[in-house]
């Protein structure tokens, strides 16, 4: 009902999504197209409770779904859990799963850290990956996992990228305390699920887009000034690059870094940002000091999954 409702209040979502039976058997393993989601977690250093949600992430859709990364990120208490496969259901199942144990054992108001979030379960993001068909299995598995965490889960859900007409996710978020930090909201308008918000559960954000890269600049300096004139460098919202998002972020030695979302890493990659971020890091006396990702390519993603397939045969 909820699935339909959203059909009715968005009309693009059914005239691009089609039917929504997502029966596996239409994408078999031979199929070219495959999909992934991850899903962000506001917890990164209780590594037992990590442990159980990896373990469902795994065994909740074997088979037709799986693991493909996890990214255990203490330094700012979080999370993600990628998962892969041919099949839409399996990988929203096993996606909500996680989730739902997640919302079970987290208490959002006891969760302390430097980086943003707005809920226990603060972002799930569904890309397409692969060939013909690819897209439309990722929508299919967005939908749902948008759906089961507003029906079963009971969080308020927003949605961006495919799932909302292309808005994008930081715009989404402007809608919401995520950047400028406070108390959520005891209500909002929430495009699936209830519109009031448990403050120990928070709001989920879900979306379809291809495959976003996390890239992050460490830089040479602790005062925050300083930092946030190349993080601005950077974003393309300030006359930055294009297809990039960008914050500055503390990290616990009191330094800080521009933490960056590349929207199509194909069209300004990491090196393109990365030769920014130096120059403008000299140009106020400080540099760079270290990068890394946290994420997978297309062809890193597509690759552990074909991991997947072959261990199960």
């Amino acid at each position: 009902m909820l699935l339909l409702r959203l059909c009715t209040r968005q009309p693009f979502l059914r005239r691009r999504i089609g039917n929504t039976n997502m029966a596996c058997r239409e994408y078999g393993a031979e199929a070219p197209a495959r999909c992934c989601a991850v899903v962000y977690v506001s917890e990164g250093r209780n590594s037992t409770l990590l442990d159980a949600l990896a373990e469902a992430a795994r065994t909740t859709a074997p088979g037709t779904a799986g693991l493909i990364r996890q990214f255990r990120d203490p330094q700012y208490h979080r999370t993600g859990f990628t998962i892969g496969g041919a099949c839409p259901d399996a990988v929203a199942r096993a996606s909500v799963e996680v989730s739902r144990r997640a919302v079970r054992a987290i208490d959002l108001l006891e969760h302390e850290a430097a980086h943003p979030r707005i809920g226990v379960v603060d972002h799930v993001s569904v890309h397409p990956l692969g060939g013909e068909g690819s897209q439309e299995i990722a929508q299919k598995a967005g939908l749902a996992i948008a759906t089961a965490l507003g029906k079963d889960v009971g969080l308020p859900v927003l949605l961006y990228g495919d799932l909302n007409n292309g808005r994008r996710l930081a715009e989404v978020r402007r809608s919401t305390p995520y950047f400028v930090g406070g108390e959520l909201p005891a209500t909002i308008d929430a495009d699936l699920g209830p519109n009031e918000v448990d403050a120990s559960r928070g709001i989920a954000t879900v979306g379809c887009t291809p495959l976003v890269t996390n890239y992050n600049i460490l830089l040479s300096t602790d005062d925050k000034r300083l930092a946030s004139k190349v993080t601005r460098s950077l974003r393309e919202k300030d006359g930055g690059l294009p297809w990039v998002e960008s914050l500055t972020l503390q990290r616990k030695d009191g330094t800080f870094e521009a933490a960056c979302n590349l929207l199509r890493p194909k069209e300004t990659t990491t090196a393109n940002v990365l030769a920014v971020a130096e120059e403008q890091a000299a140009g106020v006396g400080i540099r760079v000091v270290d990068h890394y990702e946290t994420g997978l390519t297309d062809e890193e993603a597509l690759a552990a999954i074909s991991r997947l397939s072959s261990e199960r045969k």
